[in-house]
């Protein structure tokens, strides 16, 4: 998945929502770090650095609801900047593991049925 790397001389929140009518634009940073340096001439100066997605859903989101599932939603802005060939790689990465899901249940199944008789 794509991760952006944000830097701001202001701290950076772990999640930012704005929202409008039935949408809500959404920054989420994770990995956020306070950076302490100096620059060419030896001048200290300092940063925040971070993961960053962000993007808009159509719909309002809470504070407290994105911090709950905090990686579901991660996971859904990622999937949002996906090319169609990224997701069509993962639509079959995820539809080979829901088969091998298959599979194995009806292993189980077996196993289990050979077992009682």
């Amino acid at each position: 998945m794509r991760n952006n790397k944000t830097i701001s001389a202001d701290e950076i929140l772990p999640i930012e929502i704005i929202s409008r009518k039935s949408q809500s634009e959404i920054w989420l940073r994770r990995n956020i770090e306070f950076v302490e340096t100096e620059d060419p001439e030896g001048n200290p100066y300092s940063y925040w650095t971070a993961d960053e997605v962000s993007g808009t859903l159509k719909q309002n989101v809470s504070y407290e609801d994105i911090e709950e599932n905090f990686d579901e939603y991660w996971e859904l802005l990622n999937l949002q900047k996906l090319t169609d060939r990224e997701l069509a790689e993962k639509v079959l990465e995820l539809t080979q593991l829901v088969q091998a899901q298959i599979d194995f249940t009806a292993l189980m199944t077996d196993t289990v049925i050979e077992m009682e008789e």
